[in-house]
This record gives C-alpha cells, sequence and structure tokens, in this order.
C-alpha cells in the first residue's frame, strides 16, 4: 500500500451525540465509504469510553445501522447514542411447574464406536551393518575371519571352504574366530520392526517347519510302556517238617490263598532224626537257660539269617515270604496262652543268641522247642508280678554290633574343682585381679598404638585416629584404676 495519498482521498463522515444536541464532529477516513464497525471503533477511542455498545443513526433518513458491515458514504451525518451493555441474570432453580418428575426418562441411544481401520505399521529396512555381506541376511552365528577382521555368518564360512576367505578372497590358512559381542547384539533386537531379507525369512520359515515336524513326530510316537515291575525276589530253600513228624506243632507252615500265615523255623540238617532218648537231655538244658528265654525270644526275629543256614532238603520259599511268616509268628508265639493246648514236645532249636548275635544253625544240645517257649511265655505273664524289671528289655536292640565302647575319661567334678582352686575364695581378691588385668591388656594396647604412630609413612589422618583411640583407651584406665583404688 502506498504510503503517499493525495488529499483528494481523504473523506468525512460527521457525527453528533444525541444528548450533545447541536455540535458536530467529524471523523477522518480514506477512501469513498467506511464500515459502520470502523467508525464506532473510532469515536469510541475519540471520545475515550468505556465498554459501551454504540448505537449509530442515520440523521436525514433515521435508519439505524445494525451490521458492522455496513457502508456509509463520505459527508454523511449521524447521530450516535450510547446504550450499554445489558447483561440478563437467568434463574438458577429449573422450572418444573407442570412437569411429571415420575415420568421415565427415555434413554438415548449411545452413539456407534466408530472403528477405526488398522494401519499397518511401516517397519524400517534393517541397518546394513546387522547383515551378512556374503548371504546378505541377518547374521546368524557370527564369526571373524582372520585375515581381513571382517564378519560373516559361520554357514557362509563352511558354504565357501575352498581355502580362500569370501570376504577378502584371500588364502584362509586358519579358521574363523566366532563374534560373541556381534551375536548378542543380534539377539537384543527387536525383528518385528524391521523388514526382514529374504534370506532369513527362509530361514526361520524351515526351522518352524522343523519344529512343527519334530513336534508331531513325538505326538504319533506310542507311549511308553509302565514302569517294569521289580524283579521276584530269588526262591531261598527252607526247612519243611513233615505234618507226621511234626504233629500239631507249629513248625508246619499253613498257607492259603488269601493269606500266608504261619511260622518258618531253621532247623540243623538230621535234627528231626533224633532219638526219643535225646529229648530228656534237651529238656534239662532247656531248664538251665528258661532265665535268658525272654532275650533269646526278643534277638531271635533281629536276628538276620544267611541264605546258607536256610538251606533244606525239603520245600523251596522265597526269602521275603519267611520274614513275612517270621513277624506273624512273633506276634503270636508272644501273646499269652499261645500253645497250652498242645503237648510239650521239644521243637525247633533256636538259630542266634541274644548275647553274642550268631547267624549259625544251633545244635540240639543248645536249642529250645517251640512248645516250651510257649509254656515259658505262659509262666512269664503269671509271675510277671515277681520278677525284676530290669531283665525284661523294653525296645529290643541290635546285637551285632561289636564296636567297643566309648570311654569318656573328662570328669566334670574334677574340672569343677580345679577351676575353683585357681580363684582365691575372697571376691574383693578375685575382683581386684580381674582390674588389674584389664588395666595390663588396657596399658599394652595403648603402647601398640603409640609404636605405631611414630611410624614416617602413616599419614596424617591416621594418626589423628590413633591419637583419638588413645584418648578413650587412656579414659577407661582412669575409670579402672579408681575403681581399683575403691577396693
Amino acid at each position: 500500500m502506498p504510503s503517499f495519498r493525495s488529499k483528494l482521498d481523504k473523506n468525512v463522515v460527521y457525527f453528533r451525540f444525541a444528548h450533545e444536541g447541536q455540535a458536530l464532529e467529524k471523523v477522518e477516513f480514506y477512501g469513498k465509504e467506511i464500515a459502520v464497525g470502523d467508525l464506532r471503533h473510532t469515536i469510541a477511542e475519540m471520545k475515550k469510553l468505556p465498554k459501551v455498545d454504540l448505537q449509530i443513526m442515520n440523521e436525514t433518513t433515521g435508519e439505524v445501522y445494525a451490521r458492522d458491515g455496513h457502508l456509509l458514504h463520505r459527508n454523511v451525518i449521524v447521530t450516535v447514542r450510547r446504550t450499554p451493555v445489558q447483561t440478563q441474570k437467568r434463574a438458577q432453580v429449573l422450572n418444573l411447574e407442570g412437569a411429571d418428575i415420575f415420568a421415565p426418562v427415555k434413554k438415548a441411544k449411545k452413539a456407534a464406536k466408530v472403528v477405526e481401520p488398522e494401519v499397518p505399521e511401516q517397519k524400517a529396512p534393517c541397518p546394513p551393518e546387522y547383515l551378512c555381506p556374503v548371504c546378505r541376511g541377518l547374521f546368524e552365528d557370527p564369526a571373524i575371519a582372520r585375515c581381513c577382521g571382517r564378519s560373516a555368518c559361520a554357514v557362509c564360512f563352511k558354504e565357501h571352504s575352498s581355502g580362500f576367505c569370501p570376504l577378502c578372497s584371500r588364502e584362509e590358512e586358519q579358521k574363523p574366530l566366532p563374534n560373541p559381542r556381534l551375536a548378542e547384539i543380534i539377539g537384543s533386537l527387536n525383528l518385528d520392526y524391521f523388514e526382514l531379507p529374504s534370506v532369513t525369512v527362509a530361514r526361520q520359515a524351515a526351522a518352524r517347519g522343523a519344529d512343527l515336524s519334530a513336534k508331531k513326530a513325538a505326538a504319533k510316537a506310542p507311549v511308553a510302556a509302565a514302569t517294569p515291575s521289580p524283579p521276584q525276589a530269588q526262591a531261598v530253600p527252607v526247612a519243611s517238617v513233615p505234618m507226621s513228624q511234626a504233629g500239631e506243632s507249629p513248625l508246619c507252615l499253613v498257607e492259603s490263598e488269601s493269606t500266608k500265615v504261619g511260622n518258618s523255623f531253621h532247623v540243623k540238617p538230621g535234627f528231626m532224626n533224633l532219638q526219643e532218648g535225646d529229648g530228656s537231655e534237651i529238656e534239662v538244658e532247656a531248664e538251665e537257660e528258661q532265665s535268658g528265654s525272654r532275650k533269646r525270644s526278643s534277638s531271635f526275629w533281629l536276628d538276620p539269617r544267611p541264605i546258607s543256614s536256610l538251606a533244606s532238603a525239603g520245600g523251596l520259599q522265597t526269602r521275603a515270604h519267611v520274614d513275612g511268616k517270621q513277624e506273624s509268628s512273633a506276634a503270636k508265639e508272644m501273646a499269652p496262652g499261645f500253645g497250652d493246648d498242645k503237648p510239650k514236645k521239644p521243637g525247633a532249636p533256636w538259630s542266634g543268641s541274644g548275647s553274642t548275635g550268631s547267624t549259625s544253625a544251633a545244635t540240639p544240645s543248645e536249642s529250645q522247642g517251640l512248645s516250651d517257649l510257649s509254656d515259658s511265655d505262659d509262666d512269664r505273664s503269671v509271675a510277671s508280678d515277681d520278677t525284676d524289671d530290669e531283665s525284661r528289655p523294653l525296645v529290643p536292640t541290635p546285637s551285632h554290633d561289636h564296636r567297643p565302647p566309648v570311654v569318656d575319661s573328662y570328669d566334670v567334678v574334677e574340672a569343677v574343682k580345679h577351676f575353683a582352686s585357681q580363684r582365691g575364695a575372697d571376691p574383693k581378691q578375685q575382683k581386684r585381679e580381674d582390674l588389674l588385668a584389664a588395666i595390663k591388656m588396657k596399658d599394652a594396647q595403648i603402647k601398640q598404638l603409640r609404636t605405631s604412630s611414630k611410624k614416617a609413612h602413616v599419614k596424617l589422618e591416621l594418626r589423628s585416629h590413633y591419637a583419638k583411640v588413645l584418648e578413650e583407651i587412656e579414659t577407661e584406665v582412669s575409670l579402672l584404676e579408681k575403681d581399683l583404688a575403691a577396693l
């Protein structure tokens, strides 16, 4: 817009306020016309009027200009009226006269959610420093060539194993070294944000296919066979006594389909062939050993039997079955009243002793019949009040431990007497000795600290620390000396 204007372009519009009478004032402007809004703004600035709404009216025609964009021609006379801005105050209470407040309100329909189509994420190209220079794919097990120091995939080095480096074409005498640092960087990348090369995509697809085929093969494989049952126990020969020789003695083994309960005793070969005259000697020896029958019965069931002592010319049974019969037989024979209705005959001898723990078969002269054992149990149940409790073992203990007992030569009483003899009987004297010992120890510490602080290589900070410690120890020594003086 040019800054120079001709005087012919400058025009005037006249105005006056309605309350001021006939006084006219003018507003100059450039051009042929002026807008009502510009005229109102110019008059407000000239008169420095507050924020009021100026109403402009054509004095000749009486037309009121409401639009700010209305154009006024030059040399027009207008009347200006000041009308303050009116603000209408509205009531803060809602007017509900005649309204049914209990009427159901219709719920407005919710606006349908606009589902924006998912825009595929734009992936960035894979950085070239992460690509193998041979296969142009992402590094896989990267390795460093010794000749040029460049990296490539380990597979690429193997494929080009013609004696020359695939990177610099030099003769490759040594194998490439692994590059673990580059492998860690490649493993830490989030491949979802990069456009992978076709070689890497093909490798990933092949790896997924191999995994799926392995899973299918594992699913089609037959289920593993159940755990094989443990091998059956080896049959061990056990002495079996015919019913014609045993009579009603419980030496016979009674077995049924559901349970196998009985007693099995190991009989020395040839024992059942004894003459009738030999039975009296066995009964005499049994009466002499009547007092130790209780210990023999308790150690009998705990005494392990070697397989050699179980051999016999008659029947075969497993060791596990024999052990089960021994436990059930022990429970039966230890019960009071067992064998009352049976004849008393010399039975099978004991094959072990409670004192020595021997596992060899007993001779007829050193054994006792099973019927006598039953009678001894009955006698023990009747005369239990007269027997000594100390002779009855509460808990059966194994008798095969032949280790020498541990002898403790430390005498607590003598040690207490020796300790009491080292100190005086006077408590004040004891306290005085303790204080002197403490003072002597503190003096030794002070002497050591002073010697250390005098060394030339000790720093100033360490010397100041030594000085503080010395001061504390000297304070403690003074307190101990006061206590010693008080005594």
